[in-house]
């Protein structure tokens, strides 16, 4: 491929076309230091229009060189002949070049091949040599975060947020997506929590015959969600047990009252009683943690002097049903 060196001027490069943008990252800091103290190395590649010229690759290069002032830069112009697939394939190899491309400039590397390839996706040995995907599947699938909210996508770039979860907030208004965004940023909780709040969230609105977003503001959990006295780990906690709570309220109920009856009961803390996995059946089951055998008999002759008490033929009926 073939390119013309130039002189060109600033005001001339359109830095609002984003159509070869790649890079998610705006901090130009040390860029900016750089070029300052020893000027443009690497010379930026533009696309000649008729109207002026059009970013390829080097779009913080060219916002520093504006914000130092600068009146005209040393570019690289790509030369006729050369295709949009051409300018494509340079954007993304100048990208895959300086550094490995985050999940967000991934999506946006493969919209942009697969733009100027026409119907074909971008797959195979070209896209293994570009260092991209050919997983058919996983571009369905990582091609749509191109399409969510610059929030989403800054949280899917700094971790906050897995692919799964990203792609479930785009089915949702912008600023229910946000909510969501903002609530799991501020609780720093795993995917599979953040996959049970929303999953919770929608089936309480689905459940009470209310909005999603009618759920979650509702006064109870945005004051969980504002409580400047706990910690991140409390708070995440506390939201998830008010939402099962919402979610559940059979279920937890029957977990509300085997809490407290078991309170009653002052068993030890190596003596523990579970109940049924959700409160479904009759089966429980008693485990005893002990050292020495003399521990053992302790352990069983508590437990046998609670088996008359109130609280114990309250939270287990003293003979199987018919």
């Amino acid at each position: 491929m073939h390119f013309e060196s130039a002189t060109v001027p600033i005001d001339r490069i359109d830095p609002s076309d984003d159509t070869y943008r790649i890079t998610t990252d705006p901090y130009a800091e040390p860029l900016l230091a750089s070029i300052r103290r020893i000027g443009l190395l690497n010379a930026p590649i533009l696309e000649r229009l008729p109207s002026g010229f059009r970013i390829v690759s080097g779009f913080r290069r060219i916002a520093v060189c504006r914000q130092l002032g600068w009146m005209q830069v040393e570019s690289r112009i790509v030369a006729d002949p050369v295709t949009r697939l051409d300018r494509a394939l340079v954007a993304v190899g100048e990208n895959l070049a300086q550094r490995p491309l985050n999940l967000i400039e991934t999506a946006r590397a493969i919209r942009l091949l697969e733009s100027r390839w026409g119907s074909d996706a971008p797959h195979g040995d070209m896209a293994r040599a570009l260092g991209l995907p050919d997983n058919p599947r996983w571009i369905v699938k990582v091609r749509q975060l191109c399409e969510l909210p610059a929030p989403v996508q800054r949280a899917v770039v700094n971790g906050t947020l897995s692919i799964s979860i990203a792609i479930a907030l785009g089915g949702l208004d912008r600023a229910l997506a946000l909510r969501f965004v903002g609530l799991f940023e501020s609780l720093k909780i795993g995917l599979n929590k953040q996959q049970e709040i929303l999953g919770m969230v929608r089936e309480i609105a689905l459940r009470e015959k209310n909005s999603i977003d009618g759920v979650l503001q509702d006064p109870a959990l945005t004051e969980i969600a504002d409580d400047t006295t706990i910690d991140r780990t409390q708070k995440a906690q506390a939201i998830r047990k008010y939402l099962k709570r919402r979610r559940y309220p059979n279920l937890s109920a029957a977990e509300d009252r085997f809490e407290n009856l078991s309170r009653q009961l002052k068993l030890p803390p190596r003596i523990r009683l579970e109940p049924p996995a959700h409160f479904e059946g009759t089966t429980y089951q008693l485990q005893f943690r002990f050292d020495h055998l003399e521990e053992l008999r302790q352990h069983v002759s508590r437990f046998c002097g609670c088996l008359d008490s109130p609280a114990f033929i309250t939270l287990i009926p003293s003979q199987p049903e018919p």
